[in-house]
């Protein structure tokens, strides 16, 4: 059995390589923003002061219009619908390019809620 100071040193260690790992650019323009919007924070969760961040990986088209989003990340699962829905019908992006032809790609967005 390996202990347990051991493993989390492995682990912390196989992260940081994984991290470290840099690949070619994907695109010569990132895509970026142009209409965004924030989430309503919802009622329940104000009421408590509850705050989090969900991550979201949204896909964006060549048009630059959202595809598909999915949660990534999130400290409190209550947060995620509001995020989603708020991304999905209220963001749009200028789109990706690659060699001067704008491409699909995917951006990770924090979404913060905080009182």
């Amino acid at each position: 059995m390996i202990p347990r100071r051991k493993l989390l040193l492995a682990l912390t260690l196989a992260c940081a390589a994984f991290t470290c790992v840099r690949a070619a650019p994907l695109y010569d323009e990132n895509p970026a923003p142009d209409r965004t919007a924030m989430p309503a924070y919802p009622q329940d969760l104000a009421a408590k002061h509850v705050e989090g961040i969900v991550v979201l990986r949204v896909s964006i088209d060549p048009k630059g219009d959202i595809a598909n989003v999915e949660v990534v990340k999130s400290t409190d699962a209550r947060f995620e619908k509001s995020a989603m829905d708020c991304v999905s019908k209220k963001w749009h992006f200028k789109p990706a390019m690659k060699g001067g032809v704008a491409v699909a790609s995917k951006v990770n967005i924090p979404i913060r809620f905080s009182l």
